[in-house]
């Protein structure tokens, strides 16, 4: 499966991205995602660190492994192209739970940024707890 990432608003609403069945759409803009941010790879594959973010604090941001290999979540989403964490809890790709709760992040969903050479990154949207009506 491939994935893209595309952004888009129309009448104050996020608009899908359309593509054929076996891509991904992923919508990340300031109404579709509580809290994105991109993590860069460096040209070796072996370090990834956040290029940009909205709305994560930095001691959750200096948590993260910045080493690949202490990075499941990422590596799995480099190897599968999209990856989605229903529940940080009980996921053990996610590195140090109770933090990342702790932030008020209870889901992610995250897709490899691809370029010619491989991967270049990882965006990750970030998603707070549903309330229960």
């Amino acid at each position: 499966m491939r994935a893209f990432i595309g952004l888009g608003k129309q009448k104050g609403r996020d608009e899908p991205v359309r593509g054929r069945r076996d891509r991904a759409a992923i919508v990340a803009c300031s109404g579709g995602a509580e809290r994105p941010a991109i993590r860069l790879i460096d040209q070796a594959h072996s370090q990834g660190e956040f290029a940009a973010s909205n709305g994560l604090g930095e001691a959750y941001q200096g948590e993260v492994p910045g080493e690949l290999v202490r990075s499941m979540l990422d590596q799995d989403t480099i190897r599968d192209r999209v990856v989605h964490v229903s529940n940080v809890e009980k996921d053990p790709r996610v590195w140090q739970a109770e933090h990342v709760r702790s932030e008020g992040i209870a889901s992610m969903l995250s897709a490899a940024i691809l370029g010619r050479t491989g991967a270049l990154g990882v965006l990750r949207a970030y998603g707070a707890p549903r309330l229960r009506p």
